[in-house]
């Protein structure tokens, strides 16, 4: 875990916010409810503690879903930070080409292509091939070597 997200994990947890805004909700709910039972009695003082009390609760309520949305940013700041620490292979980068030959060597790879060159002269066939095989197997080569 990150520093940040242990840091504000020492004071809140996602279900504690979220067992915190149930409890806001129940509560202005039965606030509400209390305040239209005794509205006809109040005196306009009370009324304005009443009001006062309502916007108290509605202030706290803002702030626990700033709470939630920080909580939100510092999960996305947390992937990030670990995704930049997954290691890579030099040269098998995004948009990498480093690579000296890069279509078939002659005679290689027929039957695929073939296949590739059978599905593009379809006009009403499947609109997608999907080339697929773990990393370093060729389908970079492949394309390159049908869009050539």
């Amino acid at each position: 875990d990150s520093t940040i997200h242990r840091a504000f994990m020492a004071f809140w947890t996602t279900s504690d916010l979220q067992s915190f805004e149930t409890d806001c909700d129940r509560t202005a709910l039965r606030v509400d409810i209390e305040a239209n039972n005794c509205d006809r009695t109040l005196s306009a003082q009370d009324r304005a503690h009443a009001t006062q009390g309502g916007q108290e609760l509605q202030k706290v309520l803002r702030e626990l879903e700033q709470h939630h949305k920080m909580q939100g940013s510092l999960n996305r700041i947390e992937t990030k930070i670990d995704l930049s620490k997954l290691p890579y292979v030099a040269g098998a980068l995004f948009n990498s080409y480093q690579e000296a030959h890069v279509t078939c060597y002659p005679n290689t790879r027929v039957d695929l292509l073939r296949q590739v060159q059978n599905w593009a002269q379809q006009p009403y066939g499947k609109r997608i091939f999907w080339l697929n095989g773990e990393a370093g197997t060729g389908k970079s080569t492949i394309s390159r070597t049908f869009a050539g």
